[in-house]
């Protein structure tokens, strides 16, 4: 059987909220990004998501959470979002109906089946940043790269990664021995300035992979100390404004150069 068919069984036996629970949940943001990853590894044949070995981790990353996670989500969600459709239109207990009784319960239902879809919407946008942010997160964990991740710091200021500690990043220190922040949004358009607020001094890195940021707008940021982090793929490209600004890096330079080349070893 197909899963539509799995589906039909399920409320002709009066079975679906029980198939809903062990066959149509979607994985919590971390346990998806790890399936996703798993499957990245295994396909690349790499024991780790390791930034020191890994020839290109930016793509990597962005392979990982923009193509196997994508696809995964996609799945996942069909199938959450179809059972939730069919117990709204036809409730959790089966009874014979016709093809009028039908058409009135998906018109009651309209306002249930509105409701779902702008949740399906809703959750499609929330998954991306949540995936950028794990991945980036087991590739500090694979190189062992120190970091605490949303520390809570001065006016309730909560950065997705302090490097190495937050204890280090308020210490009087200058140059390489500083601490850093590293902040991740997958998209920026006008939410970077709102990162800007984190920085309190620190040196800031901000990860992203949006393809779409304006020239100017990197401008404004590396007049502020900004740094932009961005996959090898984007850095190079013709169709991003990327090439040519000395505050973006791509994350290997990233990885390889400021951290493991300066940084660490002043941490140390």
């Amino acid at each position: 059987m197909d899963f539509a068919e799995e589906v039909a069984l399920a409320w002709l036996e009066g079975n679906i909220a029980a198939f809903a629970a062990d066959r149509a949940k979607m994985p919590v943001t971390v346990e998806l990004a790890a399936m996703a990853r798993t499957a990245f590894l295994e396909q690349h044949k790499i024991a780790a998501l390791d930034p020191f070995v890994i020839d290109r981790p930016g793509d990597a990353i962005r392979e990982i959470s923009r193509v196997i996670e994508w696809e995964l989500f996609r799945e996942f969600q069909r199938r959450e979002r179809a059972v939730e459709l069919v117990r709204a239109v036809l409730g959790d207990d089966a009874v014979k109906i016709d093809m009028k009784s039908v058409v009135r319960r998906l018109v009651d239902a309209t306002g249930a089946i509105d409701a779902i879809m702008l949740s399906a919407s809703q959750q499609r946008k929330s998954r991306a940043g949540y995936s950028f942010e794990h991945q980036i997160e087991a590739m500090l964990v694979a190189g062992n790269v120190p970091f605490a991740k949303q520390v809570v710091m001065d006016a309730r200021k909560r950065p997705d990664f302090v490097l190495p500690s937050l204890v280090h990043l308020r210490k009087p220190l200058e140059g390489a021995a500083r601490g850093l922040i590293l902040s991740a949004k997958t998209t920026l358009r006008e939410r970077w300035k709102q990162v800007q607020r984190e920085m309190g001094g620190s040196d800031l890195f901000l990860a992203t992979v949006d393809e779409t940021i304006a020239a100017n707008a990197i401008e404004d940021m590396a007049s502020l100390g900004i740094s932009l982090v961005v996959p090898e793929g984007l850095k190079k490209s013709k169709d991003t404004e990327y090439v040519g600004h000395d505050n973006v890096l791509d994350f290997a330079t990233f990885f390889r150069g400021e951290l493991r080349g300066r940084r660490m070893v002043a941490w140390a």
